[in-house]
């Protein structure tokens, strides 16, 4: 709908009302109510400011005059003030309150419903909320009901019901569904009891059967497997070979030590000294401190596989079993029950 078709709407809008049965036509209802006076002369003036292309004074008149008097051609003045002041939001309130009421005519509703109304849903977006409480409801901070249809401007908008938010963005034109249905509980899990054959000629109940808890002397012999027992084993294997790696270890030293006891030079004359007759016994100091690496390394080890290979034995075997839980259960007339015990 363009301008001036807007306009001359708004004229035959004010024709309505100044015609025949319409608001304001009687002297005797002028006088008897002022109030009804006052906004003829309100919308007579938006009508007016609405022909200069003044449409915000325009919509604030036709505010002034619905506030005295609740005219339904006021309201529509109103959503075409609006629509041509590029306030679709609040131009597309007022038409849908005018398209609600039963005393339009069904043709000019119509009408408007395949001009003016589809005009303002491509430039608006709207979001319709499902499962929020009605009485804690604010779109931008904006208190709204949340079982109407919310006409909003392109964008993003913010919703608050209680203490849910939601971010929604809109383009023009567009609609979405806004859920705050809360979630259903989940089902707690239940135990399923196992089926239980009835024992056969006994009427006092289903019988259970349940295996029997290990015994102590059952315990060791589960646990004491052969992966287990292989790797005993193999740090028992590390302990020695490390014991031997120490005792060759002291045996090169302490023959090296002697060598060197043993030369003419001695060792205290040798601290330092490379040439001569110290240079000869350079390699039976190497030979030494080798063979002490060897041995300290080869101790340690042995000491920490072999303590290893003890503590596997100890918690594997020689600790008491594990405490064990199995299910019990017993019949009785009211059904199964079924429990823990130790």
């Amino acid at each position: 709908m363009k301008r001036r078709d807007l306009i001359v709407a708004a004229v035959v809008a004010l024709a309505n009302v100044a015609g025949g049965a319409d608001m304001l036509r009687a002297d005797e209802a002028r006088a008897a109510d002022p109030m009804r006076e006052e906004g003829e002369a309100r919308f007579k003036e938006g009508v007016k400011l609405m022909k200069e292309g003044k449409f915000e004074q325009a919509r604030l008149k036709f505010q002034q005059s619905y506030a005295v008097a609740q005219r339904d051609s006021v309201v529509l003045n109103l959503a075409i003030a609006e629509q041509n002041a590029k306030m679709p939001v609040e131009s597309l309130t007022h038409l849908r309150k005018y398209l609600a009421s039963t005393k339009v005519d069904a043709k000019e509703k119509d009408e408007l419903r395949t001009t003016m109304l589809p005009q303002l849903e491509q430039q608006t977006s709207r979001i319709q909320l499902r499962g929020a409480d009605v009485l804690r409801v604010k779109v931008d901070s904006y208190d709204v009901l949340p079982t109407e249809l919310i006409d909003v401007t392109p964008g993003v908008h913010h919703i608050d019901a209680g203490d849910q938010h939601r971010e929604v963005s809109l383009a023009a034109g567009e609609s979405k569904l806004v859920d705050f249905t809360p979630a259903p509980p989940q089902p707690a899990a239940t135990a399923t009891a196992p089926s239980i054959p009835a024992a056969s000629g006994s009427s006092a109940g289903p019988q259970v059967e349940v295996p029997r808890p290990p015994t102590s002397a059952e315990d060791r012999d589960v646990v004491w497997t052969v992966p287990r027992i292989a790797i005993t084993s193999a740090l028992v294997v590390v302990g020695g070979v490390g014991l031997g790696l120490g005792i060759a270890g002291s045996s090169s030293a302490s023959s090296a030590d002697d060598r060197i006891r043993n030369d003419k030079t001695g060792v205290a004359s040798c601290a330092g000294v490379t040439t001569g007759g110290c240079a000869d016994l350079g390699p039976a100091y190497n030979a030494k401190s080798s063979a002490q690496t060897q041995q300290n390394a080869g101790v340690a080890l042995g000491i920490g596989g072999l303590a290893l290979a003890a503590g596997s034995v100890v918690y594997w075997y020689v600790r008491p079993a594990q405490v064990s839980v199995a299910p019990s259960a017993t019949a009785n007339s009211g059904g199964l029950l079924v429990f823990g015990s130790f």
